[in-house]
């Protein structure tokens, strides 16, 4: 196996970007474990501009996850990429990880990490005691959402590591899967609650909020699972799981009688129809990985 000489990419140019390469790596996961503490009250957590509540609501949210599952899935993904990094630090003499992460496209994976470490910064910059949002947040979280929603896709499909199946499992199928998965529930997340924080009249906003309940419970988890089958990738129909776990139990927490009041009567079902193509996604992914082994 050729080797890089002084773990070092071969070529000035590639220096370079293994520079941002490990920069933007480190900024994204520095910016991702201080969210855990940041912004917090007893009340309520932002992960980006998604939140959750740690108590029962008199007002049914829609697309909101349950505390619990809220911290799993932001949580999972931290360590899924803390363990990335740990890989490519490892093998960056290994031309294999190098080659892979250092592609010719793969190498602009700073871009999507660089908009996920905006993200967070947002999330963290909200007054905690106020708890207040504002346009300019919602924008430029939508500016860095769909960049790092395109751009790590296209990333994804272009980051060719042939080995350690470990390497290829860290990076590409955990962390980069962990992180669309999240970026699609982003998206919908807020496009749904920047629609409520620009509406005035409550009886729109009430129909804006069903609407948008409803049309983004199904192309989120759609979404998600077009993915995981194209990529033939476990992790993005786990993660899909998990979001719609924490969903369901959000909706089945609430009082019915105030989910009435907000005409959320078939979110929950959509809900449990979406977790369990999830769960058959995993079950052919398995089957199909089994008779594989078989032959």
């Amino acid at each position: 196996m050729k080797t890089i000489k002084n773990n070092q990419p071969t070529n000035d140019n590639n220096r370079v970007f293994f520079i941002i390469s490990i920069l933007s790596w480190l900024l994204f996961l520095v910016t991702a474990w201080l969210s855990i503490g940041l912004p917090y009250s007893f009340n309520f957590k932002f992960f980006w501009l998604t939140i959750s509540f740690d108590f029962e609501t008199d007002v049914y949210y829609p697309l909101v996850m349950h505390f619990v599952f809220h911290y799993i899935v932001f949580i999972f993904t931290f360590v899924m990429a803390t363990f990335a990094f740990l890989v490519y630090m490892t093998y960056r003499d290994d031309n294999n990880v190098t080659d892979g992460m250092l592609g010719k496209y793969s190498k602009f994976h700073f871009i999507p990490l660089l908009c996920i470490s905006a993200l967070f910064i947002i999330g963290e910059s909200i007054d905690e005691s106020k708890g207040r949002l504002n346009t300019v947040m919602y924008i430029f979280n939508f500016i860095f959402t769909s960049i790092g929603l395109a751009s790590l896709i296209f990333i994804r499909v272009q980051t060719k590591i042939e080995s350690p199946w470990y390497a290829i499992f860290a990076i590409k199928e955990g962390t980069y899967s962990c992180l669309i998965v999240l970026l699609i529930y982003n998206i919908g997340f807020n496009f749904t609650y920047y629609g409520l924080y620009e509406i005035n009249d409550n009886k729109y906003a009430g129909n804006w909020k069903t609407g948008c309940g409803i049309a983004f419970a199904i192309i989120i988890g759609i979404a998600n699972l077009v993915l995981s089958n194209i990529f033939q990738d476990v992790m993005i129909a786990i993660m899909n799981i998990l979001i719609y776990v924490g969903m369901i139990i959000n909706y089945y927490n609430t009082d019915i009688d105030i989910r009435n009041e907000s005409n959320a009567t078939g979110e929950g079902i959509i809900d449990i129809i979406i977790l369990s193509l999830s769960g058959c996604s995993i079950l052919f992914f398995v089957l199909r990985h089994k008779s594989i082994i078989c032959k």
